[in-house]
């Protein structure tokens, strides 16, 4: 190798010491080869003269006086480690948040969803916690390399976090049908009451493959069957009853991405307990959302 990648492999090996103490090292070495070199030797030889790195590094860190060893810093790592860890619970629940908390499926392209047995509530603290941390870690590892490009980075990673968080505190308001309050504004038309009734009828009466297959979109589908639909029912009681009577139908026309949906409140009661829907329609009347509480 020649002398600056020489130069460069030894300040890598000496990054635990003080920048002037490292700095010190690197001259003597560049004073040494050019020396060398000045008296006629080639700048590899004299490279190669110098010794292994190991050893070279080994003999430097014998003889530096402790005081001059940059000690580590315990609040980074443990920062650093949170940030990791905040990261990965993030992301675990991002996956995972369906199918544990409740069933969920979400498209992006328009509020196709099923919300069974609750509403399904993201976790924003923990966005919020991990941006924080994420955004303190950057900022302390930037001031510390003092590079144009880590702290260009550091900038664009900062972007991203915040930008995350948005998005996803904005999701969460975007499907956020119960807290609408003007669906409770205009009564639902006949073809939609008949439809919801039917809804309802067949979610009452466990008919998940009717209501699948007559009345769903597709993405729904894959979620109106046994082993979703009677988990969530579990969720809320084990026993509901028969119905007994379906209230008066509220709805209000939504638009998203330039889609037109209908969206149903409407109380219905059975045996043992009543329960509150939320259903979300198509332009086709297709059901592209269930909420029940």
């Amino acid at each position: 190798m020649d002398k600056r990648e020489f130069l460069k492999k030894l300040e890598k090996a000496l990054k635990r010491l003080q920048p002037e103490e490292r700095a010190r090292y690197i001259s003597y070495y560049d004073e040494i080869i050019m020396d060398l070199v000045d008296g006629g030797m080639s700048e590899k030889d004299a490279v190669i003269k110098q010794g292994s790195m190991n050893d070279i590094v080994a003999d430097i860190m014998s003889q530096v006086e402790p005081d001059k060893v940059v000690k580590k810093n315990i609040f980074e790592i443990i920062l650093f480690i949170v940030a990791c860890l905040a990261a990965i619970i993030c992301t675990i629940v991002l996956i995972a948040l369906p199918d544990v908390v409740t069933f969920a499926m979400m498209d992006m392209d328009g509020p196709t969803s099923i919300f069974l047995a609750g509403k399904v509530i993201e976790p924003v603290w923990l966005y919020i916690l991990t941006a924080i941390v994420l955004v303190v870690s950057i900022v302390l590892f930037a001031v510390r390399k003092k590079d144009k490009c880590v702290i260009a980075l550091s900038v664009a990673l900062l972007i991203c976090a915040v930008t995350f968080v948005i998005v996803r505190i904005d999701d969460n308001k975007k499907y956020d049908y119960e807290s609408t309050s003007e669906v409770a504004d205009v009564y639902a038309s006949p073809e939609i009451e008949k439809r919801t009734v039917e809804v309802i009828e067949l979610v009452s009466n466990n008919d998940y493959q009717k209501l699948s297959d007559e009345y769903a979109v597709e993405e729904m589908k894959e979620f109106l069957n046994d082993e979703y639909m009677l988990e969530a029912k579990k969720m809320i009681s084990d026993d509901w009853g028969e119905l007994q009577n379906i209230g008066t139908m509220y709805s209000v026309e939504v638009t998203q991405n330039n889609v037109n949906y209908t969206v149903v409140q409407v109380n219905a009661t059975y045996e043992k307990l009543s329960i509150a829907y939320t259903i979300t329609y198509d332009e086709e009347l297709k059901l592209v959302g269930i909420y029940f509480r």
